[in-house]
């Protein structure tokens, strides 16, 4: 809980900056995702570098960790 990480969308190049939390402080419109989310799942444990792949209704993105603090 509480990391920081940076991603940069492949499909798009959008950087974005989410801070990992509990459900109850969640907010993506803030850049707050909660741990049980599908992005946060994929991004946990992940390293700059890594590239998480996220299943959504429209379909696969890929995403590309910048950094993690």
């Amino acid at each position: 809980f509480g990391s920081c990480v940076e991603v940069e969308d492949e499909a798009t190049g959008k950087t974005s900056r989410y801070t990992l939390v509990s459900s109850n402080e969640a907010s993506p419109s803030d850049g707050r995702l909660s741990m049980d989310s599908p992005v946060a799942g994929a991004l946990r444990g992940r390293r700059a570098g890594d590239v998480a792949v996220v299943q959504t209704p429209r379909g696969e993105r890929r995403f590309k960790v910048v950094s993690v603090n």
